[in-house]
């Protein structure tokens, strides 16, 4: 009998076939994983079964006293099976993000960095940062297709949705010659096999006080504090317009909690605006990855202070025209639920 290739964390041990398909699914796993589990002609259904019943039992008991699962499973008759689910998911939650930062971290290591290495990716010519033009792909939704397969912008965030609202506000522009993007590491799914999905969110951006930006002479900048209910994940949000020659550099970045930077990076954007012309005529946006030293050394600092601090992986850039209303909404998308961002770029 052929021994099974196991990922192996905090006495957990999941099948390698089991992390590889979960990984390269653009749905979360919660959605597929009662699906395979349930349906006996699923190819996976027998090994996920077998995985679940390797959980040490130890464990699956704790989740049993767990909050959030008695809320949802406290009432079922197979706890012990909705348990050892539950587990399944919350290491899957632990292990994919963090499997994605460490490609990352790992990236200028090899020449073509995954997924650039796949068979209809690996003759097509990476930009600087590993980008590649948008308009070799066609989109539906998020998904970037090519050549049979379905392929993910980088996910700034854990959640697979993450990147959807500013693939939307990319793909309506007038015209997608000039933007780039980074794909994701991880999601890879033949057509066929592709599930496609639907958002509904106002997200969008009604502009600032431009008149006033025009004229700005000095750095503006500040720092939000969130409270709200996402905000529990992020420490802080810092932004700075820095006036430069003829042109205004914006930056903003959203600094996770400490606990969190095993799983995600910071969300970054960098435009770069001319009052001239009353529009940006660049932007580019990325996750910023940070060991321990470095995210002491960062919250210790405004962002307009800390110079180049981390791993940065670019995830989209566009040059040439952009539109004050275009940057706005961009911007609103990227960091789709940060109230704090999002309220700023709508005027409040």
């Amino acid at each position: 009998m052929m021994k099974r290739k196991v990922i192996k964390h905090n006495y957990f041990s999941i099948y390698a076939e089991l992390f590889d398909y979960f990984a390269s699914d653009p749905l979360d796993q919660f959605y597929a994983i009662d699906e395979i589990a349930n349906n006996s002609n699923h190819p996976l259904c027998k090994t996920l079964n077998e995985n679940l019943q390797e959980l040490p039992d130890v464990i699956v008991k704790d989740v049993m006293k767990d909050k959030k699962f008695n809320f949802l499973y406290g009432d079922a008759k197979d706890r012990n099976y909705r348990a050892r689910i539950f587990t399944f998911i919350k290491r899957l939650d632990y292990l994919i993000p963090s499997t994605r930062i460490n490609l990352l971290k790992s990236q200028s290591s090899v020449d073509r960095p995954q997924p650039y290495s796949h068979s209809v990716l690996k003759y097509l010519e990476l930009m600087d940062d590993y980008l590649v033009p948008l308009s070799d792909f066609e989109i539906q939704g998020s998904a970037l297709f090519r050549r049979g397969f379905g392929f993910n912008i980088l996910l700034p965030l854990p959640s697979r949705n993450s990147g959807y609202w500013f693939t939307q506000a990319l793909c309506k522009r007038e015209s997608m010659m000039n933007t780039k993007v980074r794909l994701d590491p991880l999601i890879i799914r033949e057509r066929d096999q592709y599930p496609l999905m639907g958002y509904r969110m106002l997200c969008y951006g009604r502009g600032l006080d431009w008149a006033r930006l025009n004229k700005l002479k000095e750095e503006e900048h500040g720092r939000w504090l969130s409270d709200k209910l996402y905000g529990r994940s992020v420490q802080f949000t810092d932004f700075v317009w820095s006036p430069r020659n003829n042109e205004i550099h914006f930056q903003c970045e959203e600094l996770p909690k400490y606990e969190d930077i095993e799983i995600r990076g910071s969300r970054y954007l960098h435009g770069i605006y001319k009052p001239s012309e009353e529009e940006f005529v660049h932007i580019d946006a990325a996750v910023r990855i940070y060991d321990t030293a470095e995210f002491d050394a960062r919250q210790k600092q405004h962002l307009r202070k800390i110079g180049k601090l981390g791993v940065r992986a670019k995830i989209f850039q566009i040059d040439g025209s952009i539109s004050q209303q275009q940057f706005c909404n961009i911007a609103s998308s990227f960091f789709v639920w940060n109230e704090d961002v999002e309220q700023y770029f709508s005027g409040n």
